[in-house]
């Protein structure tokens, strides 16, 4: 079911491909990755021809991150509300783009983000960011944020990122209209989910 919404969702995009990179999402959220890109491509060209690459698109829809990576697809997906909010730098949709690619990078050589890795790999791309983005113009947002990141990283457990995950898709479904009604009723369900697995790891 998620596959042929995405499949849906990406279908009913406008799309363009840059340099063998297909971009999809509604014009605006277009233009302001391609402007991003250009940052990457003009000040970092090395890293640019690895992320053109190691994806094979940038898809902007409504995530629960800023960005994230999916191996399946090989695609770095954007949040619209991060893309779309005028707040947002090119610079900073650069810098979130360098941290993906880079996950796609380290997928490409084999490294499995398992859980006990986790940690070191999410350094390896903040360090990628603040390498790529520190030559851009106006990118001291960008860089500082990515700084506060490697200093704070978050639990990277199972648990703690699923319950951040979560959090996010409700967040995610509420700003795509979805009524609070139905909202309650998964947390209701997934908590009857959860209470149930606890209980069988007990039993076991």
């Amino acid at each position: 079911m998620e596959r042929f919404f995405e499949w849906a969702w990406l279908k009913a995009s406008d799309s363009l491909v840059v340099d063998r990179l297909l971009i999809a999402g509604d014009q605006q959220e277009i233009d302001r990755v391609v402007e991003a890109l250009s940052l990457i491509r003009q000040y970092d060209p090395i890293r640019y021809r690895r992320l053109v690459r190691d994806l094979r698109r940038i898809w902007v829809w409504a995530i629960p991150y800023r960005g994230q990576f999916k191996k399946s697809t090989w695609t770095c997906e954007l949040d619209q509300r991060f893309v779309l909010d005028e707040k947002t730098s090119s610079e900073l949709i650069a810098s979130v783009i360098v941290h993906e690619a880079t996950h796609a990078r380290l997928a490409r050589v084999g490294i499995e983000y398992r859980e006990e890795l986790r940690q070191r790999i999410e350094q390896v791309c903040i360090r990628r960011q603040l390498a790529s983005i520190k030559g851009l113009p106006k990118a001291t947002e960008a860089f500082d944020e990515a700084e506060r990141m490697l200093d704070a990283l978050p639990d990277m457990g199972d648990i703690a990122m699923a319950e951040r995950a979560f959090a996010g898709e409700l967040e995610a479904a509420r700003y795509l209209g979805v009524p609070d009604w139905l909202l309650q009723k998964i947390v209701i369900i997934r908590e009857r989910r959860s209470r149930r697995s606890a209980a069988k790891l007990r039993q076991n």
